[in-house]
């Protein structure tokens, strides 16, 4: 898979659709997507997987213009993952350097 990085857009004052969108921005360059795909139990549930490239620690930021947010970390059989501290609020999680992560990813929902 090649991954292009566009140069960001400029302010749309005219209210029309961007031409170019994220489907997701993983905000660190050493992450590289490994799988994207259905979830085996939920077929409105997207697994996601990510792996740290460089040997180095990497904060995985994610947003899309999609409305896609991350769940929860899961193992791999989709289990959710038994972490020993609560996630941040804010949508960060730090990656070990060339660690493997899962998570599950669903539309937004408003509340």
């Amino acid at each position: 898979m090649l991954v292009k990085v566009l140069p960001e857009l400029k302010k749309n004052d005219h209210k029309t659709l961007p031409a170019v969108g994220k489907f997701w921005d993983l905000s660190a360059e050493n992450l590289v997507l490994m799988a994207f795909k259905q979830s085996e139990e939920d077929s409105k549930v997207w697994i996601w997987r990510c792996c740290e490239s460089e040997g180095k620690e990497a904060v995985l930021e994610f947003k899309s213009d999609l409305g896609l947010e991350i769940v929860e970390p899961v193992d791999f059989l989709e289990r959710p993952a038994n972490l020993s501290k609560k996630l941040p609020e804010g949508g960060e999680f730090k990656r070990e350097p060339w660690k493997i992560a899962s998570f599950t990813i669903v539309p937004k929902t408003d509340t």
